[in-house]
């Protein structure tokens, strides 16, 4: 019996149907993701209006799915070892769709709060296990470029959320806005149930081998002419606790990526939750503030496009350092202006 790693048939250099299946599903689940992330952003001054309360009133409505998001990744890990990536995402991407159409019914804040609550926990779960499931099935040479890209959908999910807010809003009011934002992943869950594959490092983890060389057999377009053994990529092995080697030998590096992730998160969520409240307090129309608000995330799409091509062509540090830079002098523009 052969023994093959699992890469050596991801790492082609022309990707299989099956590979672009997995990306086009994975892009198409970041873009929900984003969706109903941003939406609720572009519809808080209608809401404001609509519910006569203050902007102290909403922001634990605007926070609360970022706290479940927060405990949605924390969990999505385990979950996706016990019982397989797949799983995890349609289930996540189900429970944020039913509970963002669930808000469009809310009649307090209160109620509101929980729904967003547990929508959050929803987008915060699906979210790296899609990313991680699109990035096992993307060959090592752009697999940097097209995960980046696939992300990209978390941003172009925002910025249509402030398109359909420009153009719907007035004249279909809040609840209707955000209930259609629930429904379009509702559609996608299908598509996942029926098209999208497991992880094949996930089943080979799980005893799976079966499923895994079926799944491997797609992508290189052939049965395998022998018994083959699969097995995952080969990492380095410790006895030592895992905590602890993050918070000893890696303490540096992870405290940088920990500061980045933060500041990148707390600066994002910061303008797509509230820019929309803050330009029409200084006097822009539905439509204009909810494209002006679109603007800035579908720049994220350019960015991530641009900088993970370049990851994989440079040091990724060097450019992580370079586009921080590059932002925080854009930012410096636009508060002068």
């Amino acid at each position: 019996m052969r023994t093959i790693e699992v890469n050596q048939i991801i790492n082609r250099e022309k990707l299989s149907p099956l590979q672009w299946l997995v990306f086009i599903l994975g892009f198409l689940v970041f873009f929900c993701d984003g969706l109903d992330t941003g939406i609720i952003g572009f519809i808080a001054p209608a809401l404001l209006d609509d519910w006569g309360i203050s902007k102290p009133q909403l922001a634990p409505v605007l926070s609360a799915a970022l706290v479940g998001m927060s405990i949605g990744a924390i969990i999505s890990g385990p979950l996706s070892d016990k019982f397989g990536r797949k799983g995890i995402i349609v289930t996540t991407t189900l429970l944020f769709s039913v509970f963002t159409i669930l808000c469009g019914f809310a009649s307090s804040t209160q109620e509101l709060m929980i729904y967003r609550f547990i929508t959050g926990v929803g987008l915060g779960a699906a979210m790296p296990n899609i990313s991680t499931m699109v990035s096992e099935y993307m060959p090592v040479k752009r697999k940097a470029f097209l995960t980046g890209l696939a992300g990209c959908g978390f941003m172009l999910g925002i910025s249509c959320g402030g398109v359909l807010s420009a153009y719907l809003l007035e004249g279909f009011g809040w609840s209707k806005v955000i209930i259609l934002g629930g429904s379009i992943p509702l559609l996608l869950v299908i598509a996942l149930l029926l098209a999208l594959p497991e992880s094949t490092q996930s089943l080979i983890a799980r005893n799976r081998q079966d499923k895994a060389l079926a799944i491997l057999e797609k992508i290189q377009g052939h049965p395998f002419s022998e018994p083959v053994k699969l097995v995952l990529p080969q990492t380095e092995t410790t006895n030592e606790n895992p905590v602890k080697i993050v918070l000893g030998k890696y303490l540096w590096g992870s405290s940088m990526l920990w500061l980045c992730c933060f500041t990148s998160l707390l600066v994002f969520y910061l303008l797509t939750s509230w820019m929309p409240t803050i330009l029409k307090t200084a006097g822009f129309s539905t439509q204009q503030f909810s494209l002006i608000a679109a603007i800035f995330p579908f720049g994220g799409v350019i960015g991530a496009t641009i900088m993970g091509w370049y990851m994989d062509k440079v040091n990724p540090t060097t450019v992580i350092k370079y586009a921080y830079l590059i932002a925080f002098g854009l930012f410096l523009v636009a508060g002068v202006v």
